[in-house]
């Protein structure tokens, strides 16, 4: 998620505080975005958005780009809706998922910190999130249950141990943002951003290196605090309170920095042709262990988990792969299989390593063509353990995945496409890449605010290049800025003109990129501005968001900009509001 600020302040010398991520997607893909959060020494971060399951190699991705994925084998950990997307939720009151696949024992300093929902009404205790010192001791974690004296962060180093318990109610029904902190002198933990405690604390963490990251740990024997976890963190420093509380209102994004692709070249294209070779090419957006790689081809659709309907007269044959590389070095030992004709399993007895932007590369020979003209499609999905239990509409924990399109001519021309590729978003300032945070307001004194006498505007770009052939459409999610005091009044879902004292937020496209056009209500005349909050069909606080814009047919940098405006009246509480809101947008081929 590439994350931006707006930060203004009311005249009464309060900060208020816009947080926006933009989000490219593709279903099902996942293409280049601009990186996380500028907050360094992140190790790991699970939104648990791109997670599936339960399955019998359960798998927790890591949305750092660090490949600290979780290998679970607890089947009682299922998907639950989140405080954004989906969490995870431990079904059994006695058992728990351990990670043993990542790199997550910082030493000198570390954050941890987590959206928690109480889901069990009660309960004794449980290590929310654990990383075991030793087979009795934790080096760090989260806690709750009637135990652990409500919600608590505990870290033990060669100095002592914390315990810092919080009074903040476990059972009221709301998430809460939990966040431990230790920089070498202190350990801190807080509550929804606020410091519920702290505690002098010297020396370095230290670790068994066997002992894996634990999630829902209960070794009581006794009836488990169940909760839902999501927008999980994991930092080998001690963030600060503001960025704990910038954190808080980031939501982890599940598609961050995704460079995997691939690609399949046929020798022949020719409807029906025998004997053809489809050369494969895969490039790993990650470091991991590469032990099975299935090809399904499908005629109906490229999206993993969907039903995959077999082309007519495609045949794999008796499967069969050569020219097998990882990275340009032959790998031997693996083998060729398929529990029908359109489905190749091909994979090995142990794995074999393959690095961030490395190639994997094979030819499938043997395969006869479908018989009817046209386009067909192939799903890639990579293992990194051995026999994975794949269908089509329950594809098992794969390590990455895309779908490709194929095309048979009668001229047996070679065509073949890359369609996940060829869909690029940037939201920035003055160029893609750049920090495209900005301040609204007009200035007072030597300070930039929002008030009562003006309708202050700020602008942000955004670009995007496609080849897709059909359109774009590019949705937008989030809500009204809010604080504990209240919120800004949105504009609403008609385009309404602002003027200053009447307190609205809103936007507009203000320029309209090629090929691009603006959506009601956001395509209102200078002055006009919306942002729908309303109940009832799509808007800004929806799962899938309110369309913003479309891009129609294929593009190359199409850059648009939208201008954000603001207004209060003399009776706004001053404090600081923030806002979260992200751009989504989503390819059709």
């Amino acid at each position: 998620m590439a994350a931006w600020s707006i930060t203004s302040k009311t005249r009464r010398g309060k900060l208020a505080q816009i947080l926006i991520g933009a989000v490219v997607a593709i279903s099902p893909f996942f293409v280049l975005v601009s990186p996380a959060h500028a907050t360094s020494g992140l190790l790991a971060s699970y939104s648990f958005d791109r997670d599936s399951g339960p399955y019998t190699n359960q798998v927790f991705f890591d949305e750092s780009g660090n490949g600290n994925d979780c290998i679970g084998s607890d089947q009682h950990i299922t998907l639950q809706a989140g405080h954004t997307n989906t969490a995870i939720n431990d079904a059994s009151s006695s058992q728990y998922a351990t990670c043993t696949n990542h790199n997550l024992q910082p030493t000198t300093g570390i954050t941890v910190m987590a959206w928690i929902l109480n889901t069990s009404g009660g309960g004794y205790q449980s290590s929310l999130v654990n990383m075991p010192s030793s087979a009795t001791t934790d080096a760090w974690g989260l806690y709750g249950g009637t135990w652990a004296q409500g919600f608590s962060g505990g870290i033990t180093t060669t100095g002592g141990s914390a315990w810092l318990p919080s009074s903040v109610p476990q059972n009221d029904g709301q998430w809460h943002h939990l966040a431990l902190t230790y920089d070498g002198a202190t350990a801190k933990f807080y509550v929804d951003g606020t410091l519920t405690n702290s505690q002098a604390l010297t020396g370095t963490i230290t670790y068994s290196s066997t002992l894996p990251l634990q999630l829902y740990e209960d070794n009581t024997g006794m009836s488990n605090f169940q909760a839902d976890i999501d927008d999980l963190r994991i930092y080998d420093t001690a963030l600060s309170k503001p960025e704990v509380r910038t954190l808080m209102n980031t939501p982890v994004s599940s598609s961050a920095s995704h460079s995997y692709s691939r690609s399949i070249t046929m020798s022949d294209s020719t409807p029906s042709a025998s004997n053809v070779t489809y050369s494969t090419t895969i490039t790993a957006d990650e470091t991991y262990d590469i032990q099975t790689i299935v090809v399904d081809f499908c005629s109906d659709s490229p999206v993993v988990g969907e039903t995959c309907t077999a082309p007519a007269g495609f045949s794999l044959g008796t499967p069969a792969v050569s020219n097998f590389q990882i990275g340009g070095t032959p790998v031997t030992g693996w083998t060729a299989s398929s529990p029908n004709s359109t489905t190749l399993v091909y994979g090995g007895s142990s794995g074999t390593t393959v690095n961030s932007g490395g190639q994997i590369t094979f030819d499938i020979t043997g395969i006869t063509n479908p018989s009817a003209t046209g386009s067909f499609y192939a799903r890639i999905l990579t293992y990194s353990f051995a026999s994975p239990s794949y269908t089509d509409t329950s594809p098992d924990n794969f390590k990455e995945s895309g779908g490709l399109a194929l095309s048979t001519g009668q001229n047996g021309t070679n065509i073949t496409f890359e369609v996940p590729e060829s869909l690029t978003f940037c939201v920035y300032q003055a160029t893609c890449g750049d920090d495209p945070s900005f301040t609204i307001g007009h200035t007072v004194g030597t300070t930039k605010v929002i008030d009562s006498t003006a309708v202050d505007t700020a602008t942000v770009n955004f670009s995007l290049s496609t080849n897709a052939q059909t359109q774009v459409a590019i949705r937008m999610k989030g809500n009204t800025l809010t604080n504990t005091a209240g919120s800004i009044h949105p504009a609403g879902a008609t385009a309404i003109p602002f003027a200053a004292g009447t307190e609205d937020f809103g936007l507009r496209v203000s320029t309209a990129g090629a090929s691009l056009t603006a959506s009601a209500p956001y395509n209102g005349a200078a002055n006009n501005y919306a942002f729908d909050t309303t109940t009832g069909g799509e808007n800004v606080t929806t799962t899938y968001g309110d369309q913003l814009a479309t891009v129609t047919g294929p593009v190359d940098t199409s850059v648009s900009t939208l201008t954000f405006a603001a207004t209060t009246q003399a009776t706004t509480p001053a404090g600081t509001y923030n806002a979260p809101i992200a751009l989504v947008a989503t390819a059709t081929f």
